[in-house]
């Protein structure tokens, strides 16, 4: 039976290390329902604050891209968490649909997010956006519109 160090319900005692026994006086143990029990404390989570920090903390990157056939072609806009293999995929037209249809292969604009809910919100606006104004996007990033697949990858 695990108790927590710390639990309103654990029985006083003390504990030996970080995994140990509580050590229960008297009728403390069989008072607080651990009668014949060996007991275990189990330390608090965050008692490992550098181990937890990697688990809790670690870095998401998810991409909004443009694609298109060829310059002032046609244009595809996604989201992604893996810019590169989700580029290839549509350049190696690995999957049915519109850019495999259009021959869109080229990845020509993207920006980068920490939260997948700001990159599919950002995707979702740039796709209700005029078609001059996804030219003009990439066009600031990207003013040969050069196929950026060879950078990221």
């Amino acid at each position: 039976m695990l108790v927590a160090v710390g639990d309103p319900l654990a029985p006083p005692g003390q504990v030996e290390s970080g995994w140990g026994k509580i050590l229960c006086s008297g009728g403390d143990c069989a008072r607080y329902g651990y009668a014949g029990f060996n007991v275990i404390a189990a330390t608090s989570l965050l008692s490992f604050p550098r181990k937890r920090e990697s688990i809790l903390i670690k870095e998401h990157r998810y991409f909004v891209y443009i694609m298109t056939s060829k310059r002032n072609g046609t244009l595809y806009v996604g989201v992604t968490s893996k810019l590169a293999g989700r580029a290839n995929e549509h350049r190696e037209d690995l999957r049915e649909g519109f850019t495999k249809k259009y021959g869109v292969h080229m990845l020509v604009w993207f920006e980068q997010f920490g939260d997948i809910h700001d990159a599919i919100l950002r995707e979702k606006r740039i796709k209700k956006w005029r078609r001059a104004w996804k030219i003009e996007l990439i066009e600031k990033m990207n003013p040969d519109w050069t196929d950026l697949f060879e950078q990221i990858k």
